[in-house]
């Protein structure tokens, strides 16, 4: 994450909020760390200054009050602001803070009337035929092998665009083809086991666009992370189009494959191989279903 220079946290929650920040922009929140969503917290770390506290606490008070400075606003504002601080909760909870109240009831509801695009198996593969097509030449840092690369592990593995990117090359065991994920959803750290034939393209991709003193595996040509909002806009704007996919969700691209992600399956427990490929080789018999795991089929339900 881009250090923030033009203003600053204060006070006694200055570090929690600089680290909740790194979290949210592990799970791809970018763009928006760079803007609202930034100034949202800073707002909400004035707020919380103003109780002029010795240590780090959010009581119910707080947190109603802080809603409560809204009420004038829109009702999108006020949801927002309800999401806001309950994170923020949730997340200082999550470090061992006690005297944390956590608002779980939403009192300002939003309608919920999206509905996730899945993508066809025949979608899939013309996804996978424009990838493969596009010309080195596509713009000056030969975009085309990051795009195939990155794309089939997230079809392989389920794992979220922002945490892909925020994969460092220590956190991929090339040997036995295990991915770690640190700080996910949920500021939770999981296994992600992935098979040998992703293992080949994640292999030739290091071999080839790695360089000494690189730290991300996915690492930008000026040396940092790449950023999740040129990418999803290459997908949706450029990628989509050619494969004859049209649709407008600016999200399409996180949901690619957490909605074609491999068998459902708890993200902090990883099983040992017999069963896994026990499991796999029942689900592929009986479903024909993709998994990761599987010995029955390879990395994929779509030729990639």
């Amino acid at each position: 994450m881009k250090e923030i220079t033009k203003k600053e946290f204060t006070g006694i929650f200055k570090e929690e909020f600089e680290n909740f920040l790194r979290y949210k922009n592990a799970l791809g929140y970018y763009k928006k760390i760079e803007g609202n969503l930034l100034y949202d917290y800073l707002s909400l770390n004035r707020f919380l200054d103003s109780y002029k506290l010795e240590e780090i606490a959010l009581t119910e008070e707080m947190t109603f009050a802080y809603v409560k400075t809204a009420e004038h606003l829109s009702q999108s504002t006020r949801h927002h602001c309800e999401c806001n601080i309950r994170q923020f909760a949730k997340f200082l909870k999550s470090q061992g803070y006690e005297n944390i109240y956590i608002q779980y009831d939403c009192t300002v509801k939003m309608p919920r009337d999206y509905i996730p695009y899945v993508f066809s198996n025949a979608e899939m593969k013309r996804i996978f035929s424009v990838i493969d097509s596009r010309e080195s030449a596509y713009d000056r840092y030969d975009s085309r092998l990051f795009y195939q690369t990155l794309i089939r592990l997230l079809y392989c593995t389920g794992l979220r665009l922002g945490e892909a990117l925020e994969l460092k090359i220590s956190d991929i065991d090339f040997t036995d083809n295990i991915i770690i994920v640190n700080s996910g959803k949920g500021n939770v750290s999981r296994l992600v086991p992935f098979k040998a034939s992703l293992g080949k393209w994640l292999i030739n991709y290091n071999r080839k666009k790695s360089k000494p003193g690189d730290t991300y595996f996915f690492e930008s040509p000026s040396g940092d992370r790449r950023c999740n909002h040129s990418i999803t806009t290459t997908f949706r704007k450029n990628i989509l189009p050619k494969a004859g996919v049209s649709l407008a969700s600016a999200s399409v691209f996180m949901e690619l494959l957490t909605l074609h992600a491999p068998v459902p399956h708890d993200r902090n427990i990883i099983p040992t191989r017999p069963i896994m490929d026990a499991f796999s080789a029942i689900l592929a018999f009986t479903t024909g279903t993709f998994s990761p795991f599987s010995s029955v089929y390879s990395c994929q339900a779509t030729s990639i």
